[in-house]
């Protein structure tokens, strides 16, 4: 788990600080932010190791979404509790071109950004990221020939000597 700390900080705080910046978070509604964050990770693991198995790529991922979403949910309740009125307004202004009911909107507004969406944002990034990760470990993981050399090596050490072969008459 100790490997996975160094990638997993470095892309989870500068994504989750990319990720909270009122106007450029709008791009994280395609969950860019996220997956830039989680494929950065992986790929400094990978620079680091040389490859990033599947299990390893989804626990890698897991703990990339969860500070990622940590650290924008925390600078989101900042910014809202900043910025709080004029940036619901601007967010408000944006999406009248969508056909969202006015229910919706009416809850939207009223729960601005709480901390219970901030802890939501951590599970959701975390599972987020194990998708992610997933599928860059799939796609870095150890090349072919490289698992048969140690497995050959492995079954080498382990058998036992070849028996004489038997007398022939």
């Amino acid at each position: 788990m100790e490997k996975y700390w160094k990638p997993a900080l470095v892309a989870g705080i500068i994504g989750g600080i990319i990720a909270a910046v009122p106007i450029v978070n709008i791009l994280n509604c395609c969950c860019l932010w996220i997956v830039g964050a989680i494929v950065w990770a992986a790929f400094m693991y990978k620079s680091e190791y040389g490859y990033l198995d599947i299990g390893p790529g989804a626990a890698l991922g897991a703990l990339t979404g969860a500070i990622m979403g940590f650290v924008s949910g925390f600078l989101n309740i900042i910014v809202w509790a900043i910025l709080g009125n004029w940036y619901q307004l601007l967010i408000s202004k944006m999406i009248q071109n969508f056909s969202i009911p006015t229910e919706v909107m009416q809850r939207m507004h009223m729960m601005g950004y709480t901390v219970l969406s901030a802890i939501i944002g951590i599970f959701t990034t975390a599972a987020i990221g194990v998708i992610v990760g997933l599928i860059m470990g799939a796609i870095w993981r150890k090349p072919p020939e490289k698992i048969g050399e140690n497995l050959s090596e492995q079954a080498s050490e382990q058998l036992p000597p070849t028996p004489p072969p038997p007398p022939t008459e």
